[in-house]
């Protein structure tokens, strides 16, 4: 596998946008235990049976292509973490200055 050799000790971080994300949480879904560290998507589809709980979701508030999911009609295990950024659509989710702050996060909180 590409990842084993990429990374053979430490795993991966995903970070994908749109069709990126859902990319990136399926193959973490299949992938070995401890290949993926961390996993963000933003803006990506969704179904609301999915179980993703290592995810980090982030999302616009008016993306029209992709809106957030309402939260009643979400499950505990559909992501660890959602966050919504007002103001924001589909393309400019990707340069909001909270994007880039919650992904460094993860990937300093992920590091070894």
């Amino acid at each position: 596998m590409l990842v084993e050799e990429i990374a053979p000790a430490g795993g991966v971080h995903l970070i994908g946008h749109s069709l990126g994300g859902t990319i990136s949480r399926r193959f973490a879904a299949m992938a070995p235990k401890g290949t993926v560290r961390s996993l963000i998507t933003i803006g990506s589809p969704y179904a609301f049976s999915q179980i993703s709980p290592d995810e980090i979701a982030i999302f616009g508030d008016e993306d029209p292509i992709v809106p957030p999911p309402p939260t009643e009609m979400m499950t505990d295990e559909m992501f660890k973490q959602m966050v919504v950024l007002e103001d924001t659509g589909h393309l400019a989710i990707l340069y909001h200055p909270e994007t880039l702050r919650v992904a460094a996060s993860v990937l300093r909180t992920n590091r070894e």
